[in-house]
């Protein structure tokens, strides 16, 4: 078993186990994911948090050497617990051996997020793009917000323009003004083709 993660070199030039770092954990990272903090400090919080996976599983390794050397050596040597009915002797019941645990994968941080798209989705949404010239979320009430420009579009042509446009964004809302048809549909239009990357 390769170990080298978990070991350093020191002063000795002796192969010693490293400090094990602080502990992050899936339910922290979905709490911080809901708090809609920046994606640096996000991308932080991931690699810690596949760090202490490594280390979860090394401690339960650990255990389970400990427990495989017990078990190993009870076997090895059963202990006496009866006699039959010609005097012989009546051992023990060998202990079965303990299962290993199984070692996750060692992820990058883009094959983390990779495999947990659904877990970053509604952050992501949050989070949104910029579209000429606003950073605004890909969230439904943004959608909702541009359906009822075109359905007054439809029913009132240009007369509803300009029109001021209240976005969500990570933080807060932004007023963006369309002067015109032609403003609209572009923002519209790049707008859906980023919110239905969600749902391909």
């Amino acid at each position: 078993m390769d170990l080298s993660y978990f070991q350093t070199t020191n002063e000795n030039n002796e192969t010693v186990i490293k400090t094990r770092p602080e502990h992050k954990s899936l339910s922290e990272l979905k709490d911080v994911l809901s708090l809609g903090k920046p994606q640096r400090v996000i991308d932080i919080f991931i690699n810690l948090m596949l760090v202490s996976d490594q280390w979860q599983w090394f401690t339960l390794y650990n255990d389970y050497l400990t427990e495989l050397k017990t078990v190993s050596l009870f076997n090895s040597d059963l202990p006496v617990v009866d006699t039959d009915e010609n005097g012989g002797n009546i051992y023990a019941q060998p202990k079965a051996m303990p299962p290993e645990p199984i070692r996750p994968a060692l992820l990058t941080l883009d094959e983390y997020k990779a495999n947990n798209k659904s877990l970053f989705s509604s952050y992501l949404k949050k989070q949104g793009v910029e579209i000429n010239g606003h950073k605004v979320s890909l969230n439904k009430d943004n959608a909702d917000g541009l359906v009822s420009i075109k359905t007054g579009y439809d029913l009132a042509g240009d007369a509803v323009f300009p029109t001021n446009f209240i976005a969500d964004k990570a933080k807060g809302t932004v007023a963006i003004t369309f002067n015109d048809f032609a403003e609209f549909t572009s923002f519209a239009l790049k707008f859906l083709t980023a919110r239905g990357s969600f749902f391909k």
